[in-house]
């Protein structure tokens, strides 16, 4: 066999790949092959090639079969898996059984494997590589076809894939299937870019952030801009440092890599969409036209209501671990582009022809990112139809029930509603969330849409007066609901509430509440029954945390005695027994942050809760933080679980809001305090746990992500506190003057504002009196939750034992009613108000024209998809900062047809069904309020 193709070690290589040059090359064909991947010619295979092509050559037929029997166990029931790679993993095992029961030979080549354990080193590849066309990546001949050598070659392939990498095409097109644990991670020079940018970053997201629309820039337009900065710093920075325990630690330890890029990236992503608190609660709580609470400006309380808020979610993500980082089946679609950008910055990759293409990803983003740069003027600025395409609206744009079914500020059923990709990728990311997270989500949002016609033209609770599709709150004479006429001194007033109105729901907000209301408890259900396991597993790592912290503590008073004490008693068991999950044994070459570490983390931070809720009077009690931490304990696991498997999430603030509410009617400070912790909980550890899953791909060293995290978490907050002072002393700042000047109007704020007079002030008491069936929504979806679990998983199974001549069949049938996640079906609702189909329908195109794609050419899909998608992201962000800055701001506008067809018709003018008459009121008398 020839071997001259198989590329040779260089010195970076000895600590990735072993022994290459005793890789066969027709495996390293095969391997290339299966991988949907052609090499041009003279140009040797890529790294993660020969790699795969090693451990095939190495790996036994009966520890490939042992291995793919175990993993295809594991995936039985994993959506992210096509039933047809199961039913052909499925295939390979019945027929290697066989054949090593029976131990057939094959005598058609002249070669005869026994199947009995014997590595088959010699495996004729030819028939396989010529006999059949790769262009999916993944296609293989039937196994009941296969001569033994072709079975073996097929199965320790499977197993090697499994075993030394990923069975998702998606986590192989971002990642390696090895480690080079020489290069620099967590650098002095790291840091410094880090630095630079989320200040610049956080500091700008935390300025706009009360300008309606809002400017930001995302993680993803820091990552690309550290490129040049990390670049600039290997140039100009000398080789200069010091030792510390052992290790150099120096100013430009050599070339700029992809480790210390995703390091800086990491350090960024934790804290650049600001703090809750400063964006939120701190306005809220200060601002003269809202609450006006002097002791709210003091800097003690800001710095340690934020540091409590943005650090509490830190000790939840160490117990998330095991659950959401470590399993395989944690894929989180959402990071895929993150992910690709960085290789295609760092990442150096031999030349490849996918399909005809040889374009390099690096080339291929900056491309798109140009491309998607000029286009976005047009239909963000030049021709703003393009974005606003509501072209049924043109043809009738003074038909009442066209408008409120079709328009964009309506339900949105359009058909073509949108040729802006930004709009397009409002709702979901086509190109990276599972086909079946978008068929759910849009399914869910059909009948949301459905249901919500149904509200409106029955009249229900007066929503026929409203806007469909609002999502602010209205009083009895259909105007925006004015919270400051129920309030005296920043608490609620009864007698002036007598004389104005309650507040009402248009019937999308009605219906968007609603479905929160039974998301809760259907997700709760449906994610416990399904994963108990995992569930019940969490509580006990729970349990062994506090236990871990506890002997912890206790060590070390002891060493205060004896220094020579040691300790064997931690528990180690969430870091061992992961053999199975390839990026986890990389990992263990690094050593891991102890559960204590983040234990101590939530009760420091708790602390510092208790700390601004006493020292000032905030009128909150301490019970409310435990109840905090007891709400995110029962709900944190499924809500990550099902983000983790799905890319679908949503936040706790309006089951926070609604039971604190009830809890202390009366109490908006209070409420709004927990409810910004009892969010801040879930969202930073989910923001801290995503991060570390990036770390596991690309094999960084957890207690380096920790550190980064824990200063990026730090300087984010400090900077966002910074700005917010510097806020407060804009003019005018959050009225509604500043519509033709600053545009700082403070739309969410005052949308915050609002729930926390709705639910705090006046109390979910008087709204459930106003809607009496919101009530039985978290009923509902309790039972909803155990009705689609019985039929996805316990019925199916009793029925196959019941009657085994259909077994086949009825498990076929449950494998397609797995594809419906009732969770993701009812999150399709929560996008109304404002959002509708117009932003969504787009996107389904997009997901099923990259399925096929995916389907299709796999080696094209893996290449560019998630590049093509960053490019996207990145070109539109800059685009919307440059449009914003140069012409937006100072007023310069385009007047003609392209720029008005869209907003000339009832859908912008206000399309209501029943509009009241002057004086007219609808909703119960005053004497009836509740």
């Amino acid at each position: 066999m020839e071997k001259d193709r198989v590329h040779e070690k260089s010195e970076l290589e000895e600590h990735v790949i072993v022994d290459t040059a005793e890789v066969l090359e027709d495996t390293c064909f095969y391997v290339a092959h299966k991988l949907g991947i052609a090499t041009v010619d003279d140009e040797p295979f890529p790294e993660s090639v020969s790699y795969i092509a090693l451990k095939v050559d190495e790996m036994s037929d009966e520890e490939a079969l042992a291995t793919l029997k175990r993993h295809v166990e594991y995936h039985k029931d994993d959506r992210n898996i096509p039933e047809s790679s199961l039913l052909l993993w499925r295939s390979l095992i019945k027929h290697s059984e066989e054949y090593s029961q029976g131990n057939v030979s094959e005598t058609g080549d002249g070669v005869s494997p026994s199947f009995s354990g014997k590595k088959n080193t010699e495996a004729t590849v030819d028939r396989v590589i010529t006999s059949k066309t790769f262009e999916d990546g993944s296609a293989d001949l039937d196994p009941a076809n296969m001569s033994p050598n072709e079975l073996s070659l097929a199965t320790r392939y499977h197993a090697a894939i499994f075993h030394y990498w990923s069975p998702y095409i998606e986590v192989r097109s971002v990642t390696d299937p090895f480690d080079d644990p020489t290069l620099p991670v967590e650098t002095i020079r790291a840091y410094l870019a880090g630095i630079i940018w989320l200040i610049v970053g956080a500091g700008v997201n935390q300025f706009f952030s009360v300008r309606m629309p809002a400017i930001s820039i995302s993680t993803m337009v820091c990552q690309l801009l550290l490129y040049p900065t990390g670049k600039a710093l290997e140039y100009i920075l000398p080789d200069k440092g010091f030792t510390f325990r052992g290790t150099r630690h120096s100013l430009n330890p050599g070339p700029w890599n992809n480790k210390e890029q995703m390091l800086a990236t990491m350090f960024i992503s934790v804290a650049i969409g600001g703090t809750y608190i400063t964006s939120y609660n701190l306005f809220v709580q200060i601002l003269p036209m809202y609450y006006g609470v002097d002791y709210a400006r003091q800097f003690g309380y800001t710095l340690t209501l934020t540091l409590a808020s943005q650090f509490m979610g830190f000790g939840f993500a160490g117990l998330l671990r095991k659950f959401v980082v470590y399993p395989t089946k944690a894929m989180w679609p959402t990071l895929m582009p993150t992910l690709a950008l960085n290789r295609a910055l760092l990442v150096k990759q031999k030349r490849e022809k996918i399909h005809s293409w040889t374009i390099s990803p690096y080339k291929f983003f900056f491309v798109v990112v140009a491309c998607a740069f000029v286009y976005f003027w047009f239909p963000s600025y030049i021709f703003q139809a393009l974005s606003t395409f509501n072209w049924i609206a043109w043809i009738a744009p003074n038909n009442l029930n066209v408008n409120i079914i079709t328009g964009s500020q309506g339900m949105g059923v359009n058909p073509w509603p949108t040729f802006d990709t930004n709009n397009m990728f409002a709702l979901f990311d086509p190109l990276v969330l599972p086909q079946f997270t978008v068929l759910n989500t849009y399914a869910g949002m059909l009948l949301g849409a459905s249901v919500i016609l149904g509200l409106y033209y029955s009249n229900t609770k007066g929503t026929a007066h409203l806007p469909i599709n609002s999502n602010r709150i209205f009083d009895n004479t259909g105007k925006a609901y004015n919270v400051t006429r129920v309030l005296t001194d920043g608490t609620f007033d009864d007698a002036k509430y007598r004389t104005y109105s309650p507040p009402f729901y248009t019937a999308a907000n009605l219906m968007v509440y609603s479905s929160f209301f039974a998301i809760y408890t259907l997700g709760f259900v449906y994610i416990g029954l399904s994963e108990w396991s995992t569930m019940l597993e969490s509580f006990r790592d729970v349990k062994q945390a506090f236990i871990d912290i506890f002997l912890t503590l206790k060590f070390y008073f002891v060493r205060l005695t004896n220094k020579n004490a040691t300790r064997h008693d931690m528990d180690e068991s969430q870091f061992t027994n992961r053999q199975d999950e390839p990026f986890s044994r990389m990992i263990a070459a690094y050593p891991e942050v102890q559960n204590w570490v983040f234990v101590g983390l939530l009760v420091v931070s708790f602390v510092l809760a208790v700390i601004a809720i006493r020292v000032w009077p905030t009128d909150t009690p301490i019970w409310g933080l435990f109840f905090c931490l007891g709400i995110n304990l029962v709900f944190l696991i499924p809500l990550t679980l099902i983000l983790a498997y799905t890319g679908f999430g949503f936040g706790l603030n309006v089951l926070v809001q609604l039971i604190v509410g009830y809890a202390l009617p009366g109490h908006p400070q209070a409420m709004m305090i927990l409810k910004a912790i009892g969010y801040q909980v879930d969202g930073q550890a989910q923001n801290f746990i995503t991060d570390q899953k990036v770390s596991y791909y690309t094999h960084m060293p957890p207690r380096a992500l920790m550190r980064s995290q824990l200063i990026g978490t730090l300087v984010g907050a400090f900077v966002c506190l910074g700005v917010l002072y510097y806020q407060l002393e804009i003019d005018g700042i959050c009225t509604p003057e500043q519509a033709t000047t600053t545009k700082f109007t403070c739309v969410s704020q005052n949308t915050f504002f609002s729930a926390s007079v709705i639910w705090g002030a006046l109390g979910p008491a008087k709204m459930f009196q106003i809607y009496p069936a919101m009530k039985y929504m978290f009923l509902l979806g309790a039972v909803a939750g155990l009705f689609f679990w019985a039929v996805q998983y316990p019925l199916p199974t009793f029925l196959a034992k019941k009657f085994p001549q259909h077994r086949a069949r009825i498990l076929s049938i449950q494998g397609t009613l797995k594809m419906f996640n009732p969770v993701i079906f009812v999150g399709g609702v929560l996008n109304f108000a404002p959002y509708n189909l117009s932003y969504a329908t787009g996107g389904l195109y997009v997901s099923f024209l990259f399925s096929y794609i995916k389907r299709r050419y796999s080696a094209w899909w893996s290449k560019y998809t998630y590049v093509l998608d960053a490019g996207l992201i990145t070109g539109i962000a800059f685009s919307a900062i440059i449009i914003f800055f140069a012409v937006q701001f100072k007023g310069i506008e385009l007047e003609w047809w392209g720029n008005t067809v869209s907003y000339d018709n009832l859908d912008f003018k206000g399309a209501i069904l029943k509009p009241l008459a002057a004086g007219e009121t609808f909703g119960p008398s005053p004497e009836n309020f509740p």
